[in-house]
């Protein structure tokens, strides 16, 4: 562990950070805002109808490797926006937590919580039960369980050719819908009622291709402080429900 010129008064920030980044792990440029009741769903085009094609469909996600896009997250505990850039496995996320720029990067093996002010990046072990799914995550969740989708419609959101998938968990408990582009495979948005309560991940700005390699590495001279071991004694917390 890597805290040479650390300041203890420094401390109380970090924890809080650290508490509010295992909450928000993958948030990119995310800030609060007010709350707000989730968007309304883009108006659809066409009827029900059969798509057997749906598996690959989402399989045409697997092609692409590297892209950045905003995202805006709605649901009764909170809101919030943010940018992601993707590249592989790698991942970095920028958000604003308590008045500070934060800066989230996943080199494929750690995460790293980099406050720009103070020059100090803690280390994290990822935990898979937390954080927010990007959009090739959702693909590549739904495309085993296609051949579950109830009813596919055609739909034009936000001047995107997209396919309306729907999906009801075996309890019945719990809806899924999402908003597929047509020629990538991978959802736009989605929205999750469970209970009386929906949640709703939009993705825009979506710029695919490869993604500069330094975007996922920390900048010379930052100070790492290593928690990873401090994570494994701190019990569970929950992640935010995406899903």
């Amino acid at each position: 562990m890597n805290e040479g010129g650390i300041k203890m008064k420094k401390l109380p920030l970090l924890l809080l950070v650290l508490a509010v980044c295992l909450l928000t792990v993958g948030c990119g440029n995310s800030k609060p805002v007010e709350q707000q009741s989730p968007a309304p769903p883009p108006a659809v085009t066409s009827g029900p109808q059969s798509d057997p094609g749906m598996a690959g469909l989402l399989a045409k996600a697997k092609t692409v490797e590297g892209m950045s896009f905003d995202f805006v997250m709605n649901s009764k505990q909170m809101s919030s926006t943010g940018k992601m850039w993707v590249q592989g496995k790698k991942m970095r996320t920028e958000m604003t937590v308590a008045g500070q720029k934060m800066t989230n990067i996943f080199d494929g093996t750690s995460i790293y919580q980099y406050l720009d002010e103070e020059k100090l990046a803690i280390k994290l072990t990822p935990d898979k039960s937390q954080g927010v799914d990007s959009p090739l995550d959702y693909a590549g969740e739904f495309e085993p369980k296609a051949d579950q989708f109830k009813a596919v419609e055609s739909v034009v959101y936000e001047g995107v050719k997209c396919k309306l998938a729907t999906m009801t968990s075996p309890d019945g408990k719990e809806q899924t819908k999402l908003w597929i582009r047509e020629d990538y495979g991978f959802p736009m948005r989605v929205e999750v009622l469970a209970g009386n309560e929906t949640t709703v991940m939009e993705y825009k700005n979506l710029r695919v291709g490869p993604q500069p390699a330094e975007m996922f590495t920390l900048p010379a001279g930052v100070k790492v402080m290593d928690m990873t071991e401090m994570q494994k004694q701190m019990p569970n917390m929950p992640s935010m429900p995406l899903r």
